[in-house]
């Protein structure tokens, strides 16, 4: 049986979220290979500040001056060739002030006091039954978890909330925590829980122990970058829903189910969706999208959708 490879990195454009987003997006995206020739600089920088800041400082243990000429030489490199491949980068915002934001970056990240001491894991498991223990190997489930680490967690409440605070010192209570690098909203975790929980699958397959807590260190996009961390202990319920997810996900890719939901047009990705002059040719002839101009296009025999051409 072919097997069926599913993760989650964050973003729209990670394989399960993608899917339960759009069937159908999922399907031009990984199996026809339909892809934007032009990506957002933003893409590239937050993967070079990971590094930056996990592999070269926290693990090789590198200064700031190492890390700031690292840095300097990556986004020079990057603004005097913007093609990687057949995709190329859109440098929309001066090169100074990007390496000026890096290391500022940088500094918050290793000022602060809740700076994080785990490195990333790469966690590759096969699709298991938390309530069970059934395994489908054909199914197999990655995701990369940034920083984990053994802490101590006190616990209160705040109007019936509750709060997760990290105290200073060691202690045994694990937590996985997600570098975020753009902008995003600092109160709540809503918006990202979907990629933590499914970090929580893939640490209680592996460990067979929940996560203490599940959270984000956040340097937010701006010209002062503040760092913000936030915390949500995952429950044994919600490893169970994210086991379900993942399982008839795989189901329907499976059976080579990609009907297009038409719900998710109606949502705020709707006109930066690349595929919209595919499934909306009436919109793509008000807004004039050349189509072959903004997507490569890998055609196969069996590709049954007629592209490049409106209404």
């Amino acid at each position: 049986m072919k097997k069926i490879f599913l993760s989650s990195s964050g973003g729209s454009g990670t394989s399960l979220s993608l899917f339960l987003e759009c069937p159908l997006k999922y399907h031009f995206r990984y199996n026809k290979q339909f892809m934007k020739k032009t990506l957002p600089l933003c893409l590239w920088f937050g993967n070079t500040i990971h590094t930056a800041l996990l592999e070269k400082h926290l693990l090789m243990g590198l200064g700031r001056d190492a890390v700031t000429d690292y840095l300097k030489q990556e986004i020079t490199t990057r603004y005097a060739n913007p093609t990687s491949g057949q995709f190329t980068y859109e440098c929309d915002e001066e090169q100074d002030a990007l390496i000026a934001k890096s290391l500022r970056m940088y500094d918050t990240f290793v000022q602060n006091t809740f700076r994080p001491t785990g490195i990333e894991e790469k966690m590759i498991v096969e699709l298991e039954n938390p309530e069970t223990g059934e395994k489908d190997p054909s199914v197999i489930v990655s995701g990369q978890l940034d920083l984990q680490e053994s802490v101590a967690l006190s616990t209160s409440y705040d109007d019936n909330r509750l709060v997760l605070s990290k105290q200073d010192g060691p202690g045994d209570d694990k937590i996985i925590m997600d570098l975020k690098t753009s902008s995003m909203k600092l109160s709540s975790l809503s918006g990202h829980l979907f990629q933590l929980l499914f970090y929580s699958y893939l640490y209680y397959i592996k460990h067979k122990a929940l996560p203490k807590a599940v959270g984000i260190y956040n340097l937010t996009k701006t010209k002062t970058p503040t760092f913000q961390q936030l915390l949500y202990p995952p429950t044994f319920k919600e490893i169970v829903q994210m086991y379900k997810m993942i399982a008839e996900g795989a189901r329907k890719i499976r059976e080579n189910k990609f009907e297009p939901d038409y719900t998710a047009c109606r949502g705020r990705y709707f006109s930066d969706c690349e595929y919209l002059p595919i499934c909306h040719p009436e919109y793509f002839d008000v807004v004039e999208i050349e189509l072959e101009k903004s997507l490569v296009m890998e055609t196969t025999d069996d590709c049954l959708v007629s592209v490049g051409a409106s209404k």
